[in-house]
């Protein structure tokens, strides 16, 4: 009679390594691969405060700390954002590149 053994593939942090199901012994292998787990963690802590943010990518386009940029915040009811959109559109539009409506 023929064993057949079910093999699961892991996806988070894995290796691309089969892992047989119930194999839980110990490998002095493992002590590695905790380790390279744990040197990775710490790594991608450690430089998150590095990564680019939106904030930090403004502010350097801009040369103006983002935090000193002005920042204009307004409400208007839902049935009013066409209007509002609209009148942005038409704002910041090309000089004559905006047409009149007679309506």
């Amino acid at each position: 009679m023929a064993h057949h053994h079910a093999v699961s593939w892991s996806s988070f942090g894995g290796s691309g390594v089969a892992e047989q199901d119930g194999d839980d012994h110990f490998e002095i292998a493992d002590v590695g691969r905790f380790g390279r787990s744990v040197v990775r963690r710490f790594v991608t802590q450690a430089r998150a405060a590095e990564r680019p943010t939106l904030r930090s990518m403004i502010g350097d386009h801009l040369q103006t700390p983002a935090h000193e940029l002005p920042v204009v915040e307004e409400l208007w009811p839902a049935y009013e954002h066409v209007n509002v959109q609209a009148a942005l559109d038409r704002w910041l539009a090309p000089l004559g590149a905006a047409t009149t409506s007679s309506g």
